[in-house]
């Protein structure tokens, strides 16, 4: 009989929400973006999803998609969260790129209003939820309804969840607030704003902040100088027009002023990424502990020794078998001409003694050798990848970012030109492969079909 004392369940379930709850007082932070593709989102997904996950961007909003309401669209290793298809609009459209080890914890909200798209973050232990959104607000040249209509119902929805927990509205505001002019308005926008007057989205998007106690990171964090393009302007800019060369602050990262000194952080990213906005980024505290998953495996060969194995008795099979054994044994004679056990001397090992490592190491390299000359081999174990998105179609991405930086520092006409000339190469570059990917799948289903291969259909 044992004599170890007993626990009661009642005392391990609160021993183990004491020790969820002490994990989580500790500063979880996530990693989110938010970028405007006009209307990029189908062509240019491969792209998207590769630099996120390279940056290590766990939420990423997205605005003016355009998209189809019944186009169907995956991002390699994020969920994709859309508004239902009946209200998406179908010039603009907004949706979320969530991580897959973020997107359990993760669900959509139930908005009806086109282009303001809410998700909720569950918190675990006594963390609040946080809510989400990825907008796209009207530009100054709609009219007053339209512009005031669209705020109004951002700060409904945002002091709705503001009561229930945290907020974070992302997106392409096309408001420019400005500096502040009184004490409030700098702890809600910061120090380092767009100089100039403020026009009528910016003061929409003011009331809305003061109203729902929102914080904009981006005037909270000095430009350092290791960014130039936003450090001599004194501000991070969003947004050059490409005719006037004139750059502006229209994009937003705005979080509940709770969450505001939970260790959050501001940068913009002037990478070109096939649009004229640039994807901007903040890393702000997360009410769930977020568990990043290990990466998969790395990839291995498997020999189709499969071959020399006998299907059947019949004939067929029978003498199949036997000549795929035979070329490897014939392969394995071939192989290991000149091999002398015991020659090889090991001098990096920590054996202790006669050291046979060499000699097994050139032993297992013969075996394999002889098995990839007879029977072949596959590589299973390997990640999901876009096969149009090739080594071709980044190089055409890379030389399209360098002219991209030559407009940049120049902002001549003629590097306008040649950029516009590398981004439409990407943009066919890009549609040629998928068309060339889809024939190559249809060929191999009527391959399948014509062989009756019922593995690969």
């Amino acid at each position: 009989m044992s004599l170890a004392p007993r626990v009661s369940t009642g005392n391990a379930r609160r021993a183990a929400k004491a020790a969820l709850e002490k994990e989580l007082m500790r500063v979880n932070t996530i990693r989110v973006g938010s970028l405007n593709v006009r209307g990029g989102m189908v062509h240019d997904i491969g792209e998207y999803e590769d630099y996120a996950m390279k940056l290590g961007y766990d939420v990423v909003a997205i605005q003016e998609c355009r998209l189809d309401p019944s186009t169907k669209l995956k991002a390699k290793g994020y969920k994709v969260i859309r508004q239902e298809a009946e209200i998406e609009d179908a010039d603009h459209g907004v949706l979320f790129l969530v991580a897959n080890h973020l997107a359990v914890g993760v669900t959509r909200e139930k908005s009806r209003v086109p282009n303001q798209l809410w998700i909720r973050l569950t918190g675990m232990g006594t963390k609040k939820d946080m809510f989400m959104c990825s907008a796209y607000m009207p530009q100054e040249t709609a009219t007053v309804k339209v512009r005031t209509t669209a705020f109004q119902t951002l700060l409904d929805s945002a002091k709705a969840y503001a009561a229930v927990g945290e907020v974070v509205v992302m997106g392409d505001l096309n408001a420019k607030v400005m500096g502040a002019v009184d004490a409030q308005e700098l702890r809600l926008l910061g120090e380092h704003c767009e100089p100039g007057k403020r026009k009528g989205n910016g003061s929409l998007l003011m009331r809305v902040m003061k109203e729902a106690n929102l914080v904009s990171l981006a005037g909270h964090v000095r430009p350092p100088s290791s960014v130039p393009l936003a450090a001599e302007a004194g501000y991070w800019w969003t947004r050059k027009d490409p005719k006037s060369k004139r750059v502006h602050a229209i994009d937003y990262i705005l979080i509940s002023g709770g969450m505001a000194g939970e260790g959050s952080n501001f940068w913009v990213d002037y990478t070109d990424l096939n649009s004229d906005h640039q994807l901007i980024g903040a890393e702000i505290g997360c009410p769930r502990k977020v568990i990043r998953r290990r990466g998969r495996k790395a990839p291995r060969r498997r020999f189709k020794m499969d071959s020399m194995i006998q299907k059947s008795s019949s004939e067929e099979d029978v003498k199949a078998a036997e000549e795929a054994r035979a070329c490897y044994q014939a392969c394995l004679g071939d192989s290991f001409t000149g091999f002398r056990p015991g020659a090889q001397q090991a001098d990096t090992c920590d054996c202790v003694g006669d050291c046979v490592c060499m000699g097994v190491g050139d032993f297992v390299c013969r075996t394999m050798r002889a098995a990839e000359k007879s029977a072949g081999s596959v590589e299973v174990g390997r990640k999901f990848s876009r096969s149009w998105f090739d080594d071709e179609v980044k190089q055409a991405i890379a030389d399209r970012r360098a002219a991209h930086a030559v407009f940049m520092q120049s902002g001549s006409e003629e590097a306008w030109t040649e950029y516009n000339r590398r981004r439409r190469l990407c943009v066919r570059m890009t549609k040629r492969k998928k068309r060339e990917d889809w024939q190559k799948f249809e060929e191999q289903m009527e391959g399948a079909f014509q062989s009756n291969d019922h593995r690969k259909l």
